[in-house]
């Protein structure tokens, strides 16, 4: 049994469709190099301008299992995930 040949038309194509995520990657970079020296200009000590980070993935870790599970006893046909 032979494997499917790749051209580079499918590598072409697997760029385009990753495109826009890589675009969103390197606004992340940006912002991370960005927020933490304008929360301390605002006053923030460095210390807590570090642990802000923190609190998106501890809020995410919390919310989605529970959001997850509202979705999977939804009833209305846009809440299914």
């Amino acid at each position: 049994m032979s494997s499917p040949k790749v051209t580079i038309k499918d590598y072409l194509w697997c760029l385009f469709l990753a495109s826009p995520w890589i675009g969103i990657q390197c606004l992340w970079a940006t912002q991370f190099g960005v927020l933490n020296t304008t929360m301390e200009l605002l006053g923030l000590s460095k210390n807590l301008a570090k642990l802000s980070w923190i609190w998106g993935p501890i809020t995410g870790f919390f919310t989605a299992p529970i959001v997850g599970a509202f979705s999977d006893v939804c009833t209305s046909k846009y809440g299914r995930r």
